[in-house]
């Protein structure tokens, strides 16, 4: 019956509802912003720093670590090779993996790090050369390791 009044006068017929799109758009924008973090976020994990020259491959714990920095600077023939890497295992981890690895290739360590510290340092010496390994672990999810190689020290 209201079809007919409405073919007699269409003023009062009903609109017909449009269907409501903002959330359609808004749902399509949030997908597109995530998509393009993960994406970036892939990007800046995939593309670890290499690592340079210089660097004592057995001095490298973690070999499949995230990268995040390595450079080598030789000024009068004193070589320094630092390495800076996102670590995936624990401080405490990372204390133990260092000392193993330093007394397997015969370093001797002078100063060792405090696994109640968030921030410490291992240091150790070999012959004319000295590393310095620094964790810091202030972000609980991830631990930071920066590892300084000295070779050729004068007087050593």
């Amino acid at each position: 019956m209201a079809d007919f009044f409405a073919s007699l006068h269409p003023e009062m017929a009903k609109p017909k509802p449009q269907p409501n799109r903002r959330w359609l758009w808004i749902s399509l924008g949030v997908l597109a912003v995530l998509i393009a973090a993960g994406l970036i976020f892939w990007w800046m994990r995939s593309r670890s720093a290499a690592i340079q020259a210089g660097f004592p491959a057995e001095l490298i714990a973690e070999p499949g670590a995230y990268s995040t920095e390595s450079y080598h600077i030789d000024p009068s023939g004193v070589g320094q090779a630092n390495l800076n890497y996102i670590s995936n295992k624990t401080l405490i981890g990372n204390i133990a993996a260092f000392h193993a690895l330093l007394q397997q290739n015969g370093w001797q360590i002078m100063r060792d790090a405090n696994p109640q510290l968030t921030t410490s340092f291992i240091y150790a010496v070999k012959g004319s050369s000295v590393l310095n390994v620094t964790f810091d672990a202030t972000n609980p999810k991830a631990v930071k390791v920066s590892e300084t190689y000295v070779a050729n020290l004068p007087g050593q």
